[in-house]
């Protein structure tokens, strides 16, 4: 609340961002959309008032509310897009580019309404869930690149420091010894994209030995869980399970 109130001035602007950075802390942790998650710190008058905007959003259709250029407004049309856009069954994580199309038709201010959904989204689903066509175009002030900003919310979060690994301050990433360095497997969800390993099979990989020569850390950045790689589509498919779905309205 303190970081909003540098720029806007309405004590309810602070309650948002307190609310929904609490949103997103227990998407994170519990698996799950809830934004009333953080209401109990917020004070009983706050408290009040936000639990009737939530229930507005919960009950109305996402096209009410426009204009949402407010604070107030925007919240709710965000919450409410995303109450009101189905889970899929079938590919559950894509709940986020759905969302995303419904919270953009409600119009108006339209970036920063979809702004606030596709932050609480991807904490619940992930990165993964965003196409990597989406991501790779992905930058920022001056200049920097989808990867750089990654590495740079790995270094805000962690106060600055490396992951065990090292990733991302150090120049290279020593793989020897690892296991299951040359697994590789179609994205389920995600044309054109492959999941590997530092030793998948692929033109990178060709006449070197991977175990012995530590990888680039612009590389390493994807390979600290897995790799997305542009590889030839003859490659075998392996498709993951997704984890159970959670939208939880009170």
């Amino acid at each position: 609340m303190a970081i909003s109130a540098l720029t806007h001035t309405d004590p309810r602007a602070g309650e948002a961002c307190a609310l929904w950075s609490l949103a997103i802390n227990h998407a994170v942790l519990e698996g799950e959309l809830d934004v009333r998650a953080g209401l109990e710190h917020l004070t009983q008058e706050a408290r009040d008032f936000w639990t009737e905007r939530i229930d507005e959003a919960e009950a109305w259709d996402p096209k009410t509310f426009t204009p949402n250029g407010y604070v107030v407004t925007a919240l709710r049309a965000a919450w409410s897009a995303i109450c009101h856009t189905p889970v899929p069954e079938d590919v559950p994580c894509l709940h986020l580019q759905d969302v995303l199309a419904t919270a953009i038709g409600i119009g108006n201010d339209t970036d920063t309404v979809a702004a606030i959904a596709g932050g609480l989204l991807g904490a619940r689903w992930g990165a993964s869930s965003v196409p990597a066509a989406r991501r790779r175009i992905v930058h920022g002030y001056p200049g920097e690149q989808a990867e750089r900003l990654v590495e740079l919310a790995q270094l805000a979060v962690n106060g600055g420091l490396s992951g065990a690994k090292g990733w991302p301050l150090e120049e290279r990433i020593d793989y020897a010894g690892w296991g299951g360095t040359d697994a590789l497997a179609r994205h389920p969800h995600d044309g054109g994209v492959w999941l590997g390993g530092v030793d998948a099979p692929g033109p990178a990989a060709r006449g070197r030995d991977r175990h012995r020569q530590p990888l680039p850390r612009r590389l390493a950045a994807g390979a600290e869980g897995s790799r997305a790689r542009g590889l030839p589509p003859d490659r075998p498919t392996r498709a993951r399970q997704e984890p159970e779905s959670r939208v939880r309205h009170r």
